[in-house]
């Protein structure tokens, strides 16, 4: 089953960040690109192009997400591997160490973070980060196909893979997708807002393009309003566009605090 939502996931992803930065940017690329912790721990610089915004994966190859990026661009370069020291020491030794360690934040130092109770103590494995991926995607309308190249599995594994993500209990197909590329543009979004500050029923969304823009949206008997007259006239054209154009109809499949991507806005559910 599904342990934690994505807006649940997202809020953990950021509290690790501040609280750990490297460890964040561990986790997140477990959660993002669907890996297993070592993949993530023996990555080399080689395989981070900061110039094209990819990375590589045994020999294949993603997009770098901006926000990533930024992480990546924060770490000092100091040998072939981002995250391990040069040594000769045995490298599966080396891996099973920082895992060990990744283990024990998991499971004893995120409880000391600012969180709600239900992640803290929800019981979250490496490996449960790394499905949790799949499953959104599955949630939100990833074809299953999609999600195998993400993940790197081999033609013949369909039937272990949909047992791994749990495929048969998930609550699918909000928006159809069936390209990677689309995947990472619509799909992938680890920013997190703090909603807790607006405390009015009447509210339903914030919509924001994580720059400079953010507002509040309420759909009130099928009418799009705008609650601050202060809004751009061309950002009201395009929310209302979007609105008017049914891609923000099935909104009450959300659960509070999480979003969909339309055309480079976050529509959050309050």
């Amino acid at each position: 089953m599904v342990k934690l939502s994505k807006g649940e996931t997202n809020e953990l992803l950021q509290k690790i960040s501040e609280d750990n930065q490297t460890y964040g940017l561990i986790f997140k690329l477990i959660y993002v690109y669907g890996k297993d912790a070592r993949s993530i721990l023996t990555l080399k610089w080689s395989e981070v192009n900061l110039k094209k915004d990819n990375i590589r994966f045994k020999n294949e190859f993603f997009p770098l997400l901006p926000m990533l990026k930024k992480d990546f661009e924060s770490l000092t370069y100091s040998g072939t591997y981002v995250f391990l020291e040069d040594d000769n020491d045995n490298l599966d030794n080396r891996v099973d160490i920082y895992r060990k360690k990744l283990r024990y934040y998991l499971n004893d130092k995120i409880k000391q973070l600012d969180l709600p109770l239900r992640v803290k103590h929800v019981g979250l494995s490496i490996t449960d980060l790394r499905r949790l991926r799949g499953q959104h995607l599955l949630i939100d309308g990833v074809d299953l196909s999609i999600i195998k190249k993400l993940y790197l599995q081999k033609e013949g594994t369909t039937t272990q893979f949909k047992k791994y993500l749990c495929f048969d209990d998930l609550n699918r197909l909000k928006y159809p997708c069936d390209d990677m590329e689309v995947l990472f543009r619509d799909y992938t979004d680890l920013c997190i807002f703090d909603l807790h500050e607006y405390d009015d029923g009447d509210l339903q969304l914030v919509v924001t393009d994580h720059e400079d823009f953010e507002t509040l949206v309420s759909i009130d008997d099928g009418v799009l309003v705008f609650m601050d007259s202060s809004v751009p006239k061309e950002y009201v054209d395009k929310i209302s566009e979007i609105y008017n154009g049914g891609l923000l109809g099935n909104l009450g499949v959300l659960k509070s605090s999480e979003f969909k991507l339309v055309d480079g806005l976050s529509f959050i559910r309050l």
